[in-house]
């Protein structure tokens, strides 16, 4: 069956870049650095040893936090190359490491592209994180003899019945890792019912993060700036949720504060503006006619505490995490 998943990645390799240049639209970087996506990581040829670490996106960046400053840690003479899938993973990872690793994009998995990945990149052993399976970048590393691990592997019951499907393509790539580092029992037996092996479970690397040194003098500002009200945090939302909150918001009638911390970055004027569109808008019923909301401008670092306490949008500056990702920002 892998011939026939090359040969579909062969012919929607052109509607590939065509995405590339539709999410450019709203995240230029999605234009640059597309030598890399075709296999060309962009490293100089040297004798240094090379441990490769995949990581799609900002949540396995994250995650790979602190394996990778372990790595650094205990392997000073090997460079370490973090590969990504989104302009966002790659941002991330260059804040979090700066200049002690080099980055690039993943090949589109194709064997050509990934053969010169591997010839120009020469990594001496390859870690993939959480679950992320790409048959013929696993074969050739395989080929190779080249340790490759899955690792902080989590799988739902309803992608291992997807996978399940496509078996004889998931069963071989699985079993020519060299391990996998599984997040629980249940996603172990999962993973093995599969066809994979040597399967551990480790438990989340996320929960091995160390916070930042001045995270308890943040979280005490925040403190101060949230008082004795009642807070609703809406986190880590995705598109078009936005409408789903206000409207539960507008229901329910609970919280003096609404906290948003959305997942991109890239969408946070747009969805302050949407905010800003429906808290000019009157709720529904009588009983709340007469009531007036203001309209959101740009964020400031306060709180605007003289706004109706049941529609009070904070956003604080010096928290992206906690707050308004976009307040950092302007």
């Amino acid at each position: 069956m892998r011939w026939f998943y090359t040969l579909l990645w062969a012919l929607l390799l052109p509607l590939a870049f065509l995405y590339l240049g539709w999410r450019a639209l709203r995240q230029p970087e999605y234009l640059r650095h597309w030598s890399e996506r075709l296999g060309s990581p962009g490293m100089a040829m040297n004798h240094t040893p090379v441990i490769w670490i995949h990581a799609v996106s900002v949540g396995e960046t994250r995650a790979s936090e602190p394996l990778i400053r372990a790595l650094i840690e205990r392997h000073p003479e090997s460079r370490i190359l973090l590969t990504h899938g989104t302009p966002t993973g790659r941002a991330t990872g260059r804040a979090l490491f700066g200049d002690r690793i080099s980055q690039a994009y993943l090949p589109y998995d194709l064997p050509w592209l990934v053969t010169r990945f591997l010839n120009d990149a020469q990594p001496r052993i390859g870690i993939i994180m959480e679950t992320e399976v790409w048959p013929n970048l696993f074969r050739a590393c395989a080929a190779r003899g080249m340790p490759l691990y899955l690792v902080n592997c989590r799988l739902s019951e309803r992608s291992a019945r997807g996978y399940a499907r496509l078996r004889s393509l998931i069963q071989p790539a699985l079993s020519s890792l060299s391990g996998i580092a599984a997040q629980s029992e249940a996603d172990a037996q999962r993973l093995n019912r599969l066809g994979a092996r040597q399967v551990t479970v480790t438990g989340n690397l996320k929960f091995d993060v160390t916070a930042a040194p001045d995270t308890r003098k943040r979280a005490q500002e925040l403190r101060q700036l949230i008082g004795t009200r009642f807070v609703w945090l809406a986190a880590s939302t995705r598109d078009g949720e936005e409408r789903l909150i206000l409207d539960a918001w507008r229901q329910l009638d609970l919280p003096d504060l609404l906290y948003w911390s959305c997942r991109a970055i890239h969408n946070a004027l747009k969805k302050l503006l949407a905010c800003s569109a429906s808290l000019t808008r009157p709720w529904s019923g009588a009983a709340r006619s007469s009531r007036r909301y203001p309209r959101l401008g740009s964020c400031s670092a306060t709180a605007w505490g003289r706004w109706p306490p049941t529609m009070r949008y904070a956003t604080w500056r010096s928290s992206a995490a906690a707050c308004c990702p976009w307040a950092a920002r302007t």
